[in-house]
């Protein structure tokens, strides 16, 4: 007989192809009562565009915003967090020299620290040397590594 979960919300974070989506295709598989979140964004309007701090600022937004609206305890999984969409900021940044409006930037590090105040567990998937996950070069692979 299976016991009743523990009612709990997680969020997976990693850089872009660190495995997250399969991760998580392999929990839900075994734990059904989970609601998955998908990705913010294959949610976007922008996301056949290329990187740009406004799309990490919308995607960042949206995903605060889907963890605010489930409250505390509820059983989800969200692929990916505001952690995520802050630390592609930062590396987005550092890759052009081009410094975050502060407000931006604030906005941004306060709604990820609300979001993580309600999140039960944050999973990070880091690509590293011993276990790689290659990817092809349009996976704008410095942005990859500066993100991780």
């Amino acid at each position: 007989r299976r016991r009743s979960p523990r009612l709990m919300r997680i969020v997976f974070s990693g850089t872009h192809a660190s495995g997250k989506s399969p991760l998580i295709s392999a929990f839900a598989v075994r734990h059904p009562e989970f609601e998955v979140l998908p990705d913010p964004f294959e949610l976007t309007d922008e996301a056949g565009d290329a990187p740009t701090a406004s799309l990490f600022a919308a995607q960042l937004r949206g995903s605060a915003g889907r963890l605010s609206a489930h409250p505390r305890g509820a059983t989800v999984i969200a692929e990916r967090g505001p952690l995520d969409f802050l630390a592609y900021l930062l590396a987005l940044a550092d890759l052009t020299g081009v410094d975050l409006d502060e407000r931006l930037l604030g906005r941004a590090r306060d709604r990820t620290v609300e979001a993580l105040r309600s999140t039960d567990l944050l999973v990070v998937l880091p690509v590293t040397a011993s276990d790689p996950i290659h990817v092809s070069d349009d996976e704008h692979l410095d942005l990859r590594d500066a993100m991780n």
